[in-house]
């Protein structure tokens, strides 16, 4: 049986690959004041919680020993709030994931990026240059990367078998579901239905501190770019190589 809350509080989560804009919906989120939208509480390394809830060390060993309970305490610690949640990413802790894909009181904000390649090059950037979310007057550290289409097509393939796992998931809940798309996360419209989703204010502006890592555009990124057009033209993905 799901715990109880505060009355009319929204417990929610949002799913996503890595470099899909998640960090940026997280801190767009939790500006609002009837939300609170930790980062990543299951990131293997931390406990990233909002930046309004202060953490103590003994947070991590308390979720790692029963992540069920851990989970219904982010969500019933703030009442003064109506929507509490975070994000979770594909690879952290699958199980919990599924638990709370499944579970028909929480909603779930599914985040995609159309553009895959974008992710993937973002993906290996920041891997690379060890730097995952740059704020507003931090130096961006920038490399070019390599482009390789087995590795590619095996992104490609897990993406696939990702969403597939996830829609299946969230079909079986019968909770709210909405899906996201990186490039409306800033978008007014689309952020006053996110909130409305969400049960809080949507005339709210939100706000966030996180510039984008990637500027350039994507040709920058690969220092064989001329193997990234060869390999999506005349392809569906064709129209990947004008994204960003």
């Amino acid at each position: 049986m799901p715990p109880s809350y505060a009355h009319d509080q929204k417990p929610f989560v949002i799913v996503a690959l890595p470099r899909t804009g998640s960090t940026l919906l997280t801190s767009l989120l939790d500006s609002h004041p009837q939300i609170i939208c930790h980062n990543e509480p299951f990131n293997p390394d931390a406990v990233y919680a909002s930046h309004r809830i202060l953490r103590n060390e003994y947070m991590r060993a308390y979720r790692d020993e029963d992540p069920i309970r851990f989970i219904d305490l982010l969500f019933s610690e703030s009442r003064a709030q109506l929507a509490v949640g975070f994000k979770m990413l594909d690879y952290q802790a699958p199980d919990v994931q599924d638990h709370l894909l499944q579970r028909s009181d929480v909603r779930k904000l599914y985040l995609r990026r159309a553009n895959l390649l974008s992710a993937y090059s973002s993906d290996l950037v920041a891997n690379r240059v060890e730097q995952w979310r740059v704020r507003a007057g931090e130096k961006i550290r920038q490399a070019e990367i390599e482009f390789v289409p087995r590795e590619f097509d095996e992104f490609l393939k897990h993406a696939a078998e990702y969403e597939r796992h996830v829609s299946d998931l969230i079909e079986r809940s019968d909770s709210p579901v909405m899906a996201l798309e990186y490039g409306e996360l800033l978008s007014r419209k689309a952020q006053k239905k996110l909130l409305a989703f969400l049960c809080v204010d949507p005339t709210r502006k939100l706000e966030t501190n996180y510039i984008r890592q990637n500027p350039g555009g994507l040709r920058k990124r690969f220092t064989n770019w001329d193997r990234v057009v060869a390999t999506l033209a005349g392809t569906p993905m064709e129209a990947w190589l004008r994204g960003d």
